[in-house]
């Protein structure tokens, strides 16, 4: 059975167009021309995914998608928005109401499907990535994961404003890879890299908020620890990221041999700084917390930045300052994030530092090398 695909905006033409490319890809369109109508529809005929335009009269896209998020039975249901607003407050606001995926007018047919697709593949996932891996693995991390998350719900609860590492990682060349693959074999591959991705972050006592797309958002806000333990946290989280990219890389040749795949890696952007830990619906599921502010919307910039740089990784110069000698740093820039009139000191993130261990396995000495 195809899934089902809701479309919201005020505009005929866009609707037609969008509604053009996913029936011509399988998918069963229902569609709605204001806010209200859309939550009626997805009320009453349960679709898979939503996609929404912000700007409507009398109800717009936040509306909606606030509306579904406090409703019991919408409030789990998938929501992108394709909108003209690309400003970082549109997407802050967008990310604390619980968004999964956004993208930016105007869209072309290939960008569309493999959203929609991740989407739909992601979705049917998420409450199986971790138990894709080994049951050992699971088991190993279920009772931190099980701390961290209430620890993380309660300040979520409180509304409280922390000092935390924002880690923000996509996987380059999705586009393509997608294209390449079934529509299967895409989805096995985003379980498997996020399965794996998912133990990194945990094992490196960090928090995976979301998986926005083909990007995963995770915070890093060490229990009883400073700045300089949550920044070397997300660092050497996002070390391990690359590294076990370039491996998983190596897996999907082997799987998939002759049929042209690039290569399969990720870039990441860190930043260090204040975060709203908050709720996006009512109750407290820690699947419904969030970070949101600023300092999200750096990392997420800076990951952007690691295309234009040609680096792995993109750490703001407050993190390289927290995190302090555990990491060889190489290049230094100095870049003004879209969206922002002020400048961010960067540094490119290479690798482990050199370190002396004593008889116990304990670390005695940090050395850059």
């Amino acid at each position: 059975m195809s899934s089902r695909i809701l479309i919201v905006d005020d505009d005929e033409d866009v609707i037609a167009l969008l509604r053009h490319h996913l029936v011509r890809a399988g998918y069963e369109v229902l569609w709605a021309l204001d806010g209200f109508k859309a939550l009626q529809l997805a009320a009453r005929e349960s679709p898979d995914l939503v996609i929404s335009d912000v700007r409507m009269p009398e109800f717009d896209g936040f509306g909606l998608l606030a509306a579904l998020r406090a409703n019991a039975t919408t409030r789990a249901l998938p929501f992108m928005f394709l909108t003209v607003l690309d400003d970082p407050d549109s997407l802050s606001r967008a990310m604390r109401l619980g968004v999964d995926g956004y993208l930016t007018k105007p869209v072309d047919r290939d960008a569309l499907l493999d959203s929609v697709t991740a989407k739909l593949q992601l979705n049917q996932n998420r409450l199986s990535v971790v138990e894709a891996d080994s049951v050992d693995v699971r088991d190993a991390v279920q009772a931190d994961d099980e701390l961290f998350a209430q620890d993380f719900a309660a300040r979520a609860t409180l509304r409280e404003t922390r000092r935390a590492t924002v880690l923000y990682s996509d996987i380059r060349r999705f586009t393509r890879i997608a294209e390449i693959l079934s529509p299967h074999e895409t989805a096995d591959l985003l379980r498997d890299y996020y399965a794996k991705a998912a133990e990194i972050i945990r094992r490196q006592r960090g928090t995976v908020v979301k998986f926005i797309g083909d990007a995963l958002l995770a915070s890093f806000d060490s229990v009883g620890g400073g700045a300089a333990d949550h920044a070397a946290c997300a660092t050497r989280a996002a070390i391990l990221l690359v590294q076990g990219a370039s491996k998983f890389g190596a897996e999907m040749a082997a799987l998939y041999p002759g049929r042209g795949l690039p290569k399969f890696a990720v870039g990441v952007g860190i930043h260090t700084g204040d975060v709203m830990v908050c709720s996006i619906g009512p109750g407290q599921n820690p699947a419904d917390v969030t970070v949101v502010g600023d300092t999200v919307n750096i990392a997420a910039r800076l990951e952007s930045a690691t295309k234009r740089l040609g680096w792995e990784i993109v750490a703001s110069d407050a993190s390289v300052r927290s995190a302090g000698e555990q990491f060889v740093y190489g290049r230094r820039s100095l870049l003004v994030p879209r969206g922002r009139f002020s400048s961010v000191e960067v540094r490119e993130v290479k690798g482990f530092a050199a370190r002396d261990e004593d008889s116990r396995g304990r670390i005695v000495n940090l050395q850059r090398a």
